[in-house]
């Protein structure tokens, strides 16, 4: 017997792609709910790739008594009021919202840094997921803390307006499209122009002249890996439609190499090392779309500081940064603590790792493919003549799609990251 599981916002960009996930990753789920508010009552949403839809239920009448998990993705206000509800009808709910990250009775997780936090989520029946620029720097900074002691974070961040959900995408489309056409670019989501601009607000003011996403990632920080760790950050939005970016310089307290780093973090849970000092030898936001990992390169040794390092650090941000880490987190809390049935894949007993689609996007053949695989330490797919099926067998991933999408209108062909993405992140480009 699997498990009975319940995605709360499925219609938003997080909740489709938790479905995705949940669906790409083969979870051992008996029976899926899918519920949002009465909006979007009656709608019906895909659940990934395999063909099967789901009809979207009310929260407001959605009885959790029976079920599992929960995967919350609606915003604090509404998790405000039905989170404790379903906790306290035996749900253990994974909130992505930051209602409740700095709870000390609700453990903050990413299950690659710090998995046994997870022991704690009885105390209310509630686990937390944190932000989404937090969720995967502290994947990289986590094996070269255990490996050297980190002191303090510097971090810029270059997010993505799909931190903002689906009317911070269309607002740069839109902004965009007229621009080019000679329309006004007017502000409503954001606070000015996002198109062809960066922005260095998100979230509101504090009084010491930080944001509160800046915050969040001081405080999450502190609470996921280590209190003593001093962060310092400035986030940013961009025009990106999904990728969060993050330039992240590190002092630590015992000496530490670039090349020491990089071995470190080749193999590493979670992230690719993809760091060739050559032109093209680092990846960016439109090549992490639709992946698994934080992806790390530019490594190198900070000499202003003693035993200083400075990287690039990319992710998706509604994968890693949201949807994928609660899907580990449903995992990780099976795996320690429902044991819910059996698991004759082994699915929940791995450890979660990056998948290698970047090992074999050509097929296993070819030295884009072999480059990428070697760089990120996936001995496995670079050794196989199938860099994609060895992947796979490591770690349940996607299908890598190896051509575009061509636009419906005028022919274009999008890249083959996108290909991979769900429609409804570019219906309004398509």
């Amino acid at each position: 017997m699997g498990y009975r599981i319940v995605v709360a916002g499925a219609t938003g960009n997080v909740g489709r792609e938790m479905l995705n996930i949940l669906a790409e990753r083969e979870f051992p789920a008996d029976e899926i709910a899918v519920v949002a508010s009465s909006r979007s009552t009656g709608d019906m949403v895909d659940y990934g790739e395999t063909g099967k839809q789901f009809k979207v239920q009310n929260i407001e009448h959605f009885d959790p008594t029976g079920w599992d998990m929960a995967l919350f993705a609606i915003g604090s206000e509404a998790t405000k009021i039905h989170a404790p509800r379903f906790a306290a009808a035996g749900c253990t709910v994974i909130d992505n919202s930051s209602l409740y990250r700095m709870d000390p009775d609700v453990p903050l997780i990413v299950p690659e840094v710090n998995p046994e936090a997870i022991d704690g989520y009885t105390r209310r029946n509630i686990i937390a997921n944190p932000n989404c620029s937090t969720a995967q720097m502290v994947v990289a900074l986590k094996p070269l803390h255990d490996a050297a002691t980190i002191k303090r974070v510097i971090v810029a961040t270059y997010q993505s307006v799909s931190g903002a959900g689906k009317a911070g995408m269309d607002e740069l489309f839109e902004q965009s499209r007229n621009i080019f056409v000679g329309d006004s670019a007017e502000a409503k989501k954001f606070t000015k122009q996002i198109a062809f601009n960066v922005i260095p607000h998100i979230d509101s003011f504090l009084e010491d002249g930080s944001t509160k996403e800046e915050w969040k990632m001081v405080v999450e920080t502190k609470k996921i890996l280590d209190p003593k760790i001093k962060v310092t950050a400035t986030c940013v939005r961009v025009p990106v439609f999904v990728g969060h970016s993050e330039a992240i310089n590190i002092e630590f307290e015992n000496e530490i190499t670039a090349a020491q780093a990089q071995r470190i973090l080749r193999e590493a849970p979670g992230i690719m090392l993809v760091d060739k000092r050559e032109d093209g030898g680092y990846v960016t936001p439109v090549e992490c779309v639709g992946d698994y990992a934080t992806f790390v390169s530019r490594v190198r040794e900070d000499s202003t500081v003693d035993n200083g390092l400075s990287l690039w650090c990319v992710s998706d941000n509604l994968r890693k940064g949201a949807a994928l880490n609660a899907v580990q987190i449903a995992e990780l809390l099976g795996r320690r603590h429902l044991q819910k049935g059996p698991d004759p894949a082994g699915r929940l007993a791995r450890a979660p790792r990056a998948p290698a689609r970047h090992a074999g996007a050509a097929g296993g053949g070819g030295r884009a493919g072999q480059h990428r695989a070697a760089l990120s330490g996936c001995r496995a797919a670079a050794a196989h003549p199938d860099g994609r099926a060895a992947a796979r067998r490591a770690v349940p991933a996607a299908p890598l799609a190896a051509v575009g999408r061509r636009d419906r209108g005028g022919g274009r062909l999008l890249p083959a990251a996108h290909a991979r993405r769900p429609l409804y992140l570019f219906q309004r480009a398509l």
